[in-house]
């Protein structure tokens, strides 16, 4: 069978801020809302808090180890584009061996050098283009206005993450981050066809219709059931 392609960013292994950051439904809707005051406040989270983001942690963590062995085989080729995991050191070498795939790293502002170093990455820098199926991939971390061969019917998109799902794509552009795919890597065809549906919103210059059309089709991943242990009271 012929390798397929997958992409994926932001999985912020280890991470456990980027779950209230990002309102991530790995844990208890009152838990993350009361860290978020805490955050806010720059006040110390409180020991059961402290504990319920770890065990929030293991649960995203080893649910999209899952989610990306259920659909990569040990055969097929994954970019990921940017902040794999946290900067310390152990917490790469911890999740690469566990996960499917000949893997490419397009770096991004929180993979420091324990991370984009890896013997395991097959290719790590900062950007990449690669072309595949008559389409030109732009891959950086980051979002951008223009890119080689953005102009035209060039046939050339621009894949990125950082955003996490907040910002709405320019034409031939897709947020490849798991915070939009249900926390998995997303296959070339499924962005082709994500960038089919955004260019046709775009087209028109529509921002309303293309914000809403984010919320209730492109940006809404599935939700995961909450933890058993539920929110402590404020």
């Amino acid at each position: 069978m012929k390798p397929k392609l997958w992409f994926t960013s932001d999985t912020h292994f280890g991470h456990g801020n980027i779950i209230i950051h990002c309102d991530r439904p790995f844990m208890d809707v009152g838990d993350r809302a009361l860290c978020r005051k805490y955050v806010t406040a720059k006040q110390t989270l409180p020991p059961v808090l402290k504990e319920r983001i770890e065990a929030a942690v293991h649960y995203i963590d080893d649910t999209m180890i899952k989610n990306w062995n259920s659909v990569v085989a040990p055969e097929d080729d994954v970019w990921h584009i940017g902040d794999f995991s946290l900067s310390r050191k152990t917490v790469a070498g911890d999740y690469l061996p566990k996960l499917n795939g000949r893997l490419h790293l397009v770096r991004g502002n929180h993979d420091g050098e324990s991370t984009w170093a890896h013997h395991q990455w097959a290719f790590s820098e900062h950007y990449a283009e690669r072309g595949t199926q008559g389409t030109n991939l732009v891959m950086s971390h980051y979002a951008m206005r223009h890119w080689n061969g953005s102009f035209g019917d060039k046939g050339s998109i621009q894949l990125h993450g950082h955003s996490h799902g907040q910002m709405s794509p320019l034409k031939n552009q897709c947020d490849v981050g798991v915070d939009v795919w249900d926390f998995r890597p997303v296959s070339l065809q499924s962005i082709l066809e994500r960038v089919i549906l955004t260019n046709s919103l775009t087209q028109g210059g529509n921002l309303i219709q293309i914000a809403k059309a984010a919320a209730v089709s492109v940006y809404s991943p599935k939700r995961w059931p909450d933890p058993i242990d539920k929110g402590v009271s404020a």
